[in-house]
């Protein structure tokens, strides 16, 4: 997802018939995520950038597909709760061996009489 601080969403219910073409015009009207089966079976979680008119994003769907073949049963804003720092609470310093501490860098270290070893986590640290 962009990284714009808010993003809208529609939850659209569509038919099998027709999700190929709503999800297309989607994409095609600056979609930046498609959730699937969400809440339900059946059901789509489409992803809009802050900034963009769902009024005018909801009328070029329907215009460019039959309204019968899909529903809009909800239609938000979610603020970025900070996802970026978010996962830094997961990570708390752990003791090695007798003198040593790992750490990631944005703790200090509690255990004067051990030794630090910094490490900042990235995206493949401690997922298995």
């Amino acid at each position: 997802m962009s990284n714009t601080g808010s993003w809208h969403y529609l939850d659209l219910r569509v038919s099998d018939e027709s999700n190929e073409r709503v999800l297309d015009v989607c994409w095609t009207m600056g979609a930046i995520g498609i959730h699937e089966d969400y809440p339900t079976e059946g059901t789509y979680r489409v992803f809009f950038p802050g900034s963009a008119d769902l009024e005018a994003l909801c009328q070029k769907i329907e215009s460019e597909c039959l309204s019968e073949s899909f529903t809009l049963i909800g239609s938000d804003l979610i603020e970025d709760p900070g996802w970026r720092t978010a996962w830094h609470k997961f990570f708390k310093p752990s003791l090695l061996g007798d003198r040593f501490i790992v750490l990631p860098s944005w703790e200090q270290c509690s255990e004067p009489d051990r030794i630090p070893l910094l490490i900042d986590p990235g995206q493949a640290f401690g997922t298995g």
